[in-house]
């Protein structure tokens, strides 16, 4: 029971301090499936096969954007915050929105002290 709640804290992040870097990436992923299946782009044919494969990939994705060396002890969780509300509103008809998106969840917001 208590690796139970141990893991549902790391993914909620709830560390007493905001959003931990793990926990912050694994919620971005998910958000950015997300986006992905509300704008129809998941299934054959389309950018991701699968919702599995989306996370794959989003997990690698947010792994890259908030690198450990530049993040690491340098998570703004109210810009993770912003990051995350901002993909949950993007439109999918708009690219100027969609790149918006990912000025705000940038690592110079997002990893910011």
């Amino acid at each position: 029971m208590r690796g139970r709640l141990f893991a549902m804290a790391v993914v909620w992040g709830l560390s007493g301090c905001g959003w931990s870097l793990d926990a912050a990436r694994e919620q971005a992923a998910t958000k950015g499936c997300g986006y992905y299946q509300r704008c129809d782009q998941i299934g054959s044919g389309k950018t991701y096969p699968t919702y599995e494969e989306c996370l794959t990939r989003q997990r690698t994705f947010w792994l890259d954007a908030w690198p450990t060396s530049v993040c690491e002890g340098h998570v703004n969780s109210a810009a993770i915050d912003a990051c995350f509300k901002a993909i949950d509103n993007t439109s999918c008809a708009s690219l100027i929105d969609f790149l918006a998106t990912l000025d705000k969840c940038d690592k110079k917001n997002t990893c910011a002290p």
